[in-house]
């Protein structure tokens, strides 16, 4: 590395001589540092894992220009994919694939099937490349996240990708970045997005204050609740009712937990105090949900009755991956005027919109490599308990008390049925097989 330091210097101080361009010197030493950061991967992959998380928890478009940010996670997980396996080969580990990711590679290659009578095939490709990735991001959360160093760099991820979001979200309140109807915007994120985006992420901001005992000193833990009340006030600016709801049911969850029980008790009491001190902060969330904006589903039993006729019509193979927004209009403009500027309607329910697109396989499919992720944490919890202070069971209680609560908005959000947070969250509920030996 040193060497490679060197050589780094020496080039981009002779590149003026062979290359006229100013910029020449900043080029030169970006190959030598992406070089750099590439010998650090192929010797610790876990780091390209951590680095394409960070990319894809970012907002899409913020801080990078959309199309090179969609790029640069398509490479860096590439590159991780490639690392991880050179790692296995070369140094002899064990590849861990399990019954969900045997059963996601079975939903990707049905998915590619479908593609064949897919009529849109660009939406297509686009929710295939997101598959692949999604796939990826399950493979290698299994198989690199299973020593207790490795699960501190997860959540060490996770936790600067929430303060970033905090931060970002704080700027838009700040320079006062509303839509039209008086919702908070942070960086063109849809609101439900940002709000999940949150909730993902909170696990990391709150491990250190759990584990390990010895060093949850007082910055720790006033961190924790500052990132859980920021959360708190940026969802009510959002007026995202469903992540608003995750937000109490994840407070409700630490209740049941001997490591979280503090956190339920104070944050419920901190939460209380700042809707009664500060009103004007939940007014928009708080009219959502007394004046039923959209109906009580926000809208959404129209687009289900929709989805249900364009179901009725493709149950057995679907419409192809990725059609359901489109496909399912001409049913929806049979229900309600829905003017002429929609090129595509989410259908806001994962299950209807893998039906939909998948036809009953493909729905097969996707149900079990969701109940296979869920089981395998479920049967870790029977073994292990709740009541005890193990790293295991403080990971066991702060991924279940996420996992109830991100559910919740996912159930009835839109397009998240191939979102990176869903199936980051599958792959925080596989973590705990590969962590058993910490117990």
């Amino acid at each position: 590395m040193i060497l490679l330091a060197i050589l780094a210097a020496l080039a981009a101080g002779m590149s003026p001589l062979v290359w006229t361009s100013p910029l020449a010197p900043m080029m030169v030493g970006g190959i030598f540092a992406a070089a750099a950061i590439g010998v650090a991967w192929l010797r610790k992959p876990n780091g390209a894992l951590y680095a394409a998380i960070f990319l894809l928890l970012l907002p899409r478009g913020g801080f990078i220009p959309r199309d090179l940010q969609d790029e640069l996670v398509e490479l860096v997980m590439g590159f991780a994919l490639l690392s991880w396996f050179l790692n296995a080969v070369f140094r002899r580990r064990p590849i861990v694939l399990g019954s969900t990711n045997l059963l996601m590679i079975s939903f990707v290659i049905w998915s590619i099937v479908t593609l064949t009578w897919a009529s849109n095939f660009e939406l297509a490709r686009a929710v295939f490349l997101s598959l692949i990735i999604d796939l990826a991001l399950l493979l290698l959360i299994v198989n690199e996240i299973d020593s207790l160093p490795t699960l501190n760099g997860l959540m060490s991820t996770l936790a600067i990708s929430g303060w970033i979001l905090v931060l970002a979200g704080l700027n838009a309140v700040i320079t006062q970045t509303y839509e039209i109807s008086g919702r908070l915007v942070v960086m063109g994120m849809n609101v439900n997005e940002y709000g999940i985006s949150l909730i993902v992420t909170m696990p990391g901001v709150l491990w250190p204050s759990l584990w390990p005992p010895k060093q949850q000193g007082f910055l720790r833990k006033i961190s924790g609740y500052l990132f859980i009340l920021l959360t708190l006030i940026l969802i009510a600016f959002s007026g995202s009712r469903g992540s608003l709801i995750s937000f109490f049911a994840i407070l409700s969850a630490f209740w049941l937990w001997k490591p979280t029980r503090p956190w339920g008790k104070l944050t419920l009491l901190l939460s209380a105090m700042a809707i009664v001190t500060t009103p004007f902060v939940f007014s928009k969330v708080l009219d959502r949900f007394a004046t039923g904006d959209g109906g009580a589903l926000g809208g959404r039993m129209v687009i289900w009755e929709a989805a249900w006729m364009l179901i009725r019509d493709h149950p057995w193979i679907g419409v192809g991956i990725g059609n359901a927004p489109e496909a399912v209009l001409p049913y929806l403009k049979q229900l309600i005027d829905t003017g002429s500027h929609y090129t595509h309607r989410s259908l806001h329910n994962a299950f209807l919109a893998v039906w939909a697109e998948t036809g009953i396989f493909g729905l097969m499919l996707y149900l079990s490599v969701l109940t296979s992720a869920v089981w395998s944490f479920v049967r870790q919890v029977r073994q292990h308990g709740a009541n005890d202070m193990s790293p295991l069971t403080c990971y066991l209680a702060l991924t279940f008390c996420i996992f109830v609560g991100y559910t919740l908005s996912w159930i009835k959000s839109g397009g998240f049925e191939y979102h990176h947070t869903c199936f980051l969250m599958l792959g925080l509920l596989l973590v705990p097989t590969r962590l058993s030996h910490m117990e």
